[in-house]
């Protein structure tokens, strides 16, 4: 083998391929993972990267990579504004240990294929009904610059959050962590409750209704004013969310996601599928509060009808 070598085994992100769909789609620096297959340690590399058709640019990194270790490397943001760009983005390892390759063998480059990340408003609603366990999260957003325009913890259990941000234009991470690796709902873990996390326009629109089994960490990305090309808007798919869950004598229904509560008609099963008795629910604007303190200890299921659907949900009663 040759004495300073190197593959560019994947370019991590901007690509969509399945494996790295944590940190994709992607509009931050560019991540390249680098394996050592030479016999002497790696103190640098240079990269030429940029869209398959678009400009390219050369950007060097610095650090230790091992021998028969490999590294991800993030770099610099490259122009994805490039129209004719084709969702495909390219990478190679020009130098080794500032000298130049020794064999130029195809294993120093990658081209990926990527997916254009939302292009929201500069106005964004952070929303967040915590859990059980709030003191276990935290959020950021911050540009690629690492300039961080909200950063936030939570003490207070079972509460609606609404945070405002006003974002310039550019390319931007929120990060939402969950220290408990549990995510704000875990089924596996039903004392933990259930939490949402939502990203909203002032006017309302719903951007992205995020998965609240996520484990340890979601990570979302996304532009504003500025786009990686075509601009897309994403859409999220209406739900109802139950709140606390598991409960004792009082469950909300949050369904902030539709106009007004009273067009939903309610009912409560048991897990033979026995209609229970219920308290008369109160129908406030955007969200339904059950009575449930004379119902037995157990497992339900909460079916909620409106002309978009029926929507299903399990509740626990300790």
């Amino acid at each position: 083998r040759n004495v300073r070598d190197a593959e560019l085994v994947d370019i991590v992100a901007p690509n969509n391929d399945f494996r790295f769909s944590r940190q994709n789609p992607n509009c931050f620096q560019p991540i390249f993972r680098v394996l050592n297959t030479g016999a002497i340690d790696i103190f640098s590399l240079e990269f030429t990267y940029g869209t398959l058709n678009g400009p390219k640019q050369s950007s060097s990194w610095a650090g230790e990579i091992k021998v028969g270790a490999q590294q991800d490397i993030e770099l610099w943001q490259p122009d994805f504004a490039d129209p004719n760009s084709d969702n495909k983005f390219y990478c190679k390892i020009t130098s080794i240990n500032g000298h130049p390759l020794m064999a130029d063998d195809g294993t120093k480059e990658k081209t990926s294929h990527y997916s254009i990340t939302p292009h929201l408003k500069n106005n964004l609603v952070i929303q967040l009904r915590t859990n059980n366990q709030p003191e276990q999260n935290t959020l950021t957003i911050q540009n690629n610059d690492g300039n961080i325009y909200l950063s936030k913890t939570y003490n207070q259990a079972n509460t609606l959050y609404r945070d405002t941000v006003s974002l310039p234009s550019g390319c931007f991470k929120l990060l939402f962590e969950d220290k408990g690796k549990n995510g704000l709902s875990f089924w596996a873990f039903p004392a933990g409750g259930n939490g949402n996390l939502q990203l909203r326009s002032l006017d309302g629109d719903l951007y992205r209704n995020f998965q609240s089994d996520f484990g340890t960490a979601i990570e979302y990305y996304f532009t504003t004013t500025y786009t990686m090309a075509t601009p897309t808007f994403e859409t999220a798919t209406k739900d109802v969310y139950i709140f606390p869950n598991p409960a004792t004598d009082r469950v909300s229904i949050d369904l902030s996601d539709f106009e007004k509560a009273s067009d939903f008609s309610i009912k409560i099963l048991d897990i033979t599928g026995k209609t229970m008795s219920l308290t008369k629910p109160i129908y406030l604007e955007n969200s339904i509060q059950l009575d449930t303190k004379n119902m037995s200890r157990g497992v339900y299921i909460l079916e909620l009808k409106h002309k978009e659907g029926v929507f299903s949900k399990k509740l626990i009663l300790e």
